[in-house]
């Protein structure tokens, strides 16, 4: 009886070493470094730095197509703005120089204008004088003749002979003032008409170099944007270049 419990212990005893033997090897068979050991000759596994830096390549790509996309599109618009400069100036050279040929002869004609107007303005003040001077004697000798007449008095013929001649030259004078005051208001609405003339051929003139300005303006900022891209596209390069150098550092160290 003895003998057959001490010959079922060691039986059960092999048993269970073999079972740990089995337990032992699938445990082995199922860890981390025999699956690292046993694909070491095949795919190589990621690691989360790897990972990362595979990421930041393809942004990296992504961000220079980007720029060099802008740097191709600043590129034709800057060579486009440059050739529409060139005509511009090309059209603008006879413009102007025809704009400033009507400024000068309407500013002469003003000019004009203005020294016939100082004329008429000093003729009209002495025949104003004299207008009035003679507008007093009228009414006066008006103001008597009634009086006269009033008093049935007869006026001596040479007496009313001078008195027909004062009413005749005051008649003059005031129809030479009349004129004049008309020669001077259209004389003033030409010389306002020659100046907005002067101001509306100022205004193109602008006009055209304002246009030319603003495309300098706009090549300038457009050249500027291109080398900041150009700038960013140099980076973004470096940037790859060391991205791609860590790349192959870590992938070595997930070989060896």
């Amino acid at each position: 009886m003895i003998a057959g419990v001490k010959y079922r212990g060691k039986f059960m005893k092999r048993i269970r070493n073999r079972l740990l033997t089995f337990g032992s090897i699938a445990v082995i068979a199922v860890s981390p470094a025999f699956v690292a050991a046993a694909t070491a000759k095949g795919r190589m596994p990621e690691s989360v730095k790897l990972r990362g830096l595979l990421l930041q390549r393809e942004q990296l790509h992504s961000a220079i197509s980007k720029t060099d996309e802008d740097i191709k599109n600043l590129t034709i618009t800057v060579n486009d703005l440059e050739a529409n400069l060139e005509k511009m100036e090309k059209d603008a050279a006879p413009k102007v120089s025809k704009i400033e040929k009507e400024i000068t002869s309407a500013s002469k004609e003003a000019e004009k204008l203005n020294s016939e107007l100082q004329d008429s303005q000093t003729k009209y003040e002495s025949v104003n004088r004299q207008y009035n001077i003679l507008k007093t004697f009228s009414d006066f000798t008006d103001k008597k003749i009634n009086e006269l007449e009033n008093e049935h008095i007869e006026i001596d013929g040479e007496i009313t002979l001078d008195i027909e001649n004062a009413k005749k030259k005051f008649e003059e004078a005031e129809k030479s003032r009349n004129e004049l005051s008309q020669k001077i208001e259209v004389t003033k609405k030409g010389i306002t008409e020659k100046q907005n003339i002067i101001e509306s051929l100022k205004k193109d003139k602008q006009n055209i170099l304002d246009k030319i300005e603003n495309t300098k303006n706009e090549i300038t900022k457009n050249k500027k944007s291109l080398e900041q891209n150009k700038a960013k596209m140099m980076e973004s390069k470096v940037e790859l270049s060391g991205t791609n150098f860590e790349i192959k550092i870590e992938e070595e160290r997930l070989n060896w």
